[in-house]
């Protein structure tokens, strides 16, 4: 019986391309005595902090360049360039990732021939930023409110994760200076910092539930909030869990957290 379908073997990677780039590569940079490390992790784990601090032991005896990866965002290249080291930005055009070709075009720009050590520290994923859109919406919060060192809630990815709640839900930058804290609290939030520490409160803290608004203060994946962020906000907050888990992913985090705290009154009728 013939099959309605035709089985193509395919003989070759679809990468092999890419692999025959990277090796060229490779030996291009032997050549020029360079030795290139690529930097990945996941958003807020701790990249460019490992970074800043290696760069510092290490910037009087290696000639060091730093190409940064993101989307869009131009953040990390600048904090490099202060600490005194050469770096470029490499935009992705809303990829979340490097090929051969992207990383070559890098390492012309940044060249080589003079450099013991490039870094490529690699692209900032938005998927967790759309994440918490969605469930923003979902779940009665009324906005949302983003660092600027954050990633751009209209990253192509981010709106994607987000179902297009990133079009539905208001959302703007906090100032770059200033208390912020003290600025929702002058509009008559109270702040809650989603944080482990020895004297964070419970979720479902009584507390919580009678305030009349509530600002949910989110960090990092890793690093998690700023200490001096923690101290000024009026809670700290802790989702309990069992088996000795400690932390959830922060998109999983939010959805817990506006969940809680953003539930409607039983009386209050679903769109």
């Amino acid at each position: 019986m013939t099959e309605p379908y035709k089985i193509i073997e395919v003989k070759e990677s679809v990468f092999a391309d890419n692999d025959r780039e990277a090796a060229r590569l490779r030996t291009q940079l032997k050549q020029d005595r360079t030795f290139l490390l690529n930097l990945m992790s996941s958003p807020g784990s701790g990249k460019t902090t490992t970074l800043l601090r290696t760069l510092e032991a290490l910037k009087d005896e290696l000639r060091i360049g730093v190409m940064e990866a993101d989307i869009d965002s131009d953040v990390d290249a600048k904090t490099i360039a202060d600490a005194g080291v050469k770096s470029i930005q490499l935009h992705t055009g809303g990829m979340c990732h490097l090929d051969a070709s992207m990383t070559e075009q890098g390492l012309k720009e940044i060249g080589t021939k003079d450099l013991d050590l490039v870094v490529l520290e690699n692209v900032m994923n938005p998927t967790n930023i759309g994440a918490i859109f969605r469930s923003a919406a979902a779940l009665g919060m009324d906005a949302v409110l983003l660092t600027t060192a954050g990633s751009d809630p209209l990253y192509r990815r981010a709106s994607r994760v987000s179902m297009g709640n990133v079009f539905l839900i208001p959302w703007t930058y906090l100032p770059e200076s200033g208390d912020w804290t003290q600025l929702l609290r002058d509009l008559g939030f109270r702040t809650v910092a989603m944080a482990l520490h020895n004297d964070s409160v419970r979720l479902d803290d009584p507390r919580l539930a009678a305030e009349e608004k509530l600002a949910i203060v989110m960090g990092t994946e890793g690093d998690g909030l700023a200490p001096s962020t923690i101290a000024s906000c009026d809670y700290t907050v802790r989702i309990p869990m069992y088996h000795g888990v400690d932390s959830l992913n922060v998109a999983a985090a939010s959805a817990v957290a506006f969940y809680e705290l953003g539930l409607p009154p039983l009386n209050e009728k679903e769109d």
